[in-house]
């Protein structure tokens, strides 16, 4: 089951209430990107599929 999709309604990607994903490191810009599934996102892209939760708390948690 695919945890991430792109709207291109919204120009954005939508997440599920739950999502694992791995942290990488974006060699262009020299900054942190996400993955999730088979998609990679920038920091950006990450942050505005979030703001679909403004409001809501979170559990962060990092598992090696």
């Amino acid at each position: 089951m695919k945890q991430i999709k792109y709207d291109p309604k919204s120009r954005t990607y939508t997440l599920n209430d739950k999502f694992t994903g791995k942290i990488l490191w974006d060699e262009k810009t020299g900054l942190a990107a996400i993955q999730i599934d088979d998609k990679v996102l920038t920091l950006g892209e990450f942050g505005k599929a979030l703001l679909v939760y403004e409001g809501w708390d979170f559990k962060f948690e990092f598992i090696d």
